[in-house]
């Protein structure tokens, strides 16, 4: 009996390291995939992608970028903070995510982040509010919603910029990161414009 009980605990620590995994998938310039990336800080119902495109002032794309992204630590404190109202540690007076942040950084993104690095401030490329939208609702048929929260940026210098991340807060400056990624870096020359889209799936 005994015998039985180790082989059935076996076969579901087994079948648990099985389901256990999330990888994320990016672009390089031609928008091949890139090798996959382990995403060990999302192993939650939060899962997060984040799309990136760049257009000419014409409006061909130049660039298009996607990628799996990291839900931080502080966003599901405040995610349980909005849905609960309690204060959970790390979260401080949090609201609705849809500030969209970008940055020219080269970094690791990990669970434990509260900002990113080298904050874009200007040239039209400064933290703006993003405009959110139910992606997809969830119904009887599929038990997941996905909220989107869109940007699109002009970049107004005269000198050619690079982005390569990004960073989702609840405020135009300061406040809670709830997810944040790098991704292959695009170029924007004047009047060039970013579109960012972040995706989180709630299932």
């Amino acid at each position: 009996m005994n015998h039985l009980k180790t082989v059935g605990l076996l076969g579901i620590v087994a079948i648990a390291v099985g389901m256990v995994g999330i990888n994320e998938v990016s672009a390089n310039p031609l928008g091949v995939a890139d090798n996959a990336k382990s995403n060990s800080g999302e192993k939650s119902t939060f899962l997060g992608h984040i799309i990136v495109t760049v257009r000419d002032p014409e409006g061909h794309i130049k660039a298009y970028r996607q990628t799996d992204n990291i839900v931080t630590a502080i966003g599901h404190n405040c995610a349980a903070n909005l849905l609960f109202g309690t204060a959970f540690a790390n979260c401080t007076g949090p609201a609705a995510f849809q500030y969209i942040a970008l940055t020219n950084a080269t970094f690791t993104p990990a669970a434990g982040d509260t900002s990113i690095t080298n904050e874009q401030s200007n040239g039209g490329m400064q933290r703006q509010a993003g405009t959110i939208s139910a992606a997809q609702v969830a119904t009887s048929g599929t038990n997941a919603a996905i909220a989107q929260i869109a940007k699109t940026f002009t970049y107004t210098g005269t000198n050619s910029r690079t982005v390569s991340g990004s960073g989702l807060f609840d405020a135009s400056s300061a406040g809670n990161m709830f997810a944040d990624h790098t991704f292959s870096t695009v170029t924007l020359n004047t009047n060039d414009q970013l579109t960012v889209q972040w995706q989180i799936t709630l299932s």
